[in-house]
């Protein structure tokens, strides 16, 4: 008999139209196609792991109108998506989790709930709440915050501090738990390694005892650090997403953690192609392991030479890449303004983009 659970870890799912997709985006699709839209062996690559994780990014709510205008929100009917991906647990500390407010994050919740997946990333006095799986003999805890500030937050979710964080494990400490996994909502978009704040929060907190910390928010993959005793995905990119505008942005990674009883834990990664047919697809390949490689040597380079050296190859190529990837936004428009059946509301949608106007994703 194997004892080893195979744990994935997957990026952001965002179950919705954004502004420039009204009518003809994920969530859109999704309402009109259902589960035909998922990749077939998407799901059954993820039905061999024992636990599935990964960041729900937006909320889901009871109207269908809503999500078809571009709201920046889900169909409560998708939970029936995440169950056939054979998701287990995920993250609701984001900054798109509020944008339909309380009643938007409560009907998340709720959906989940009568799902029965689980969810972490709910306030509880400044932390986040714990949620435990266990498999084979190992239990594993859960927790995840926010870091992106787009959308005020009354404590309606758990906010990404040392001293939150440092809490939450003081209680995940008291649970006798053999692993304890934290998901950060964290960082800048669009570049492909982690800033010097973030490298210097995630060592802090393996420090003070967690195990693995799972990145989300960047929209890019980045890198993956073995750091002590723990594992640091620094970012998973897009698992599911809407205005797929960029090469980059089309590329997401699935890691596969393998934990076995007194073993160090192992892991393996894939890369994510996601696509307009289906949701995505993934592939294992030796040119995506040396691309994910090559973003850690480069991290590990630069904090060789300075902290000030990397903060500012980090700020420059920062700007340079927000720059292509607003261009390659304005692209994506012009297409939908020769494609899309709702030309006159994309046009609008292009100029707002024109000037100066964005909204953070």
């Amino acid at each position: 008999m194997d004892n080893t659970i195979k744990l994935t870890l997957v990026g952001d799912v965002f179950l919705s139209n954004m502004d420039d997709t009204r009518g003809i985006g994920i969530g859109s699709r999704i309402l009109k196609d259902g589960i035909e839209i998922i990749n077939k062996d998407t799901i059954e690559k993820l039905k061999e792991s024992d636990i599935l994780f990964g960041n729900l990014e937006s909320p889901l709510i009871d109207s269908d109108e809503l999500v078809n205008m571009g709201s920046f929100a889900g169909s409560i009917k998708f939970v029936v998506i995440l169950k056939e991906l054979g998701f287990d647990i995920v993250s609701i500390a984001n900054n798109h989790i509020l944008e339909k407010g309380l009643i938007g994050f409560n009907s998340t919740k709720n959906a989940l709930q009568n799902a029965h997946i689980k969810h972490v990333g709910v306030f509880n006095e400044n932390k986040s709440n714990v949620e435990i799986i266990e498999c084979k003999g190992i239990k594993f805890g859960f927790a995840a915050f926010n870091a992106i500030k787009d959308i005020p937050n009354p404590n309606i979710h758990s906010d990404l501090s040392l001293d939150n964080v440092k809490a939450t494990i003081d209680d995940m400490n008291l649970l006798q738990l053999d692993y304890k996994l934290l998901s950060f909502h964290w960082g800048n978009e669009y570049i492909h390694i982690p800033s010097l704040e973030q490298i210097n929060l995630a060592h802090s907190v393996i420090d003070y005892g967690a195990d693995i910390i799972i990145g989300h928010h960047p929209h890019v993959i980045q890198p993956i650090e073995k750091y002590k005793n723990g594992i640091i995905v620094y970012s998973l990119g897009n698992f599911i997403f809407d205005s797929l505008f960029s090469k980059e942005f089309k590329t997401g990674m699935k890691v596969d953690l393998h934990f076995r009883k007194g073993e160090a834990v192992a892991f393996n990664i894939s890369e994510v192609i996601l696509n307009e047919d289906t949701l995505n697809s993934m592939q294992e390949s030796q040119k995506f392991n040396a691309k994910v490689t090559s973003y850690f040597n480069q991290m590990s380079r630069l904090l060789l030479q300075s902290s000030v050296y990397y903060n500012k190859y980090y700020k420059i190529t920062l700007k340079i890449n927000r720059l292509y990837q607003r261009i390659m936004m304005k692209v994506m428009l012009c297409k939908l303004l020769l494609f899309s059946s709702n030309k006159k509301l994309v046009f609008i949608n292009l100029l707002k983009r024109i000037f100066k106007y964005e909204r953070k994703i």
